[in-house]
């Protein structure tokens, strides 16, 4: 179990950063949010997230704001399509009242979001703005690091 051994690391007061990229980026949230609710803030230094798609629903973001505040940092390219994947999509959430019941809200993203330079949208006759969707090397980790490093520079 990921959260035992975590646990045991920083029983010495280490702190962890939980980090990833995509769907690792997402993986990495969600393991925080565990490692939170089952031992609390303490040894969590952060959550940086490079672009990560949406995760979860309205309720869990402002869970999220005040479990982490101002230590989840979410980097994002404008032109990168995998952090808008579920955009405006319903979110399943589970609502607890005299019975469960099924409901279904927006996909929201939670964190501060860092949004690192983009290229330019070609401006040419005859660009369709729907290719805006594919810029797939936009996503990928490469251009993030060169992109933070550039910011380091400056």
């Amino acid at each position: 179990d990921v959260c035992k051994e975590l646990r045991r690391l920083t029983a010495d007061g280490k702190k962890v950063v939980f980090t990833g990229h995509s769907l690792g980026g997402a993986a990495a949230l969600v393991c925080a949010c565990r490692f939170a609710k089952e031992n609390g803030t303490e040894s969590i230094d952060s959550v940086v997230t490079f672009g990560q798609p949406h995760v979860f629903g309205k309720r869990a973001v402002k869970k999220m704001a005040i479990l982490f505040g101002d230590n989840y940092l979410r980097y994002t390219f404008n032109l990168d399509p995998v952090p808008r994947i579920l955009e405006g999509v319903p979110c399943p959430s589970f609502v607890e009242g005299s019975k469960w019941r099924l409901t279904f809200r927006k996909f929201r993203h939670a964190g501060h979001k860092v949004n690192l330079k983009a290229r330019r949208l070609p401006k040419h006759p005859g660009y369709n703005p729907m290719n805006r969707f594919l810029h797939v090397d936009d996503h990928s980790m490469r251009r993030y690091l060169r992109a933070l490093y550039k910011l380091s520079e400056s």
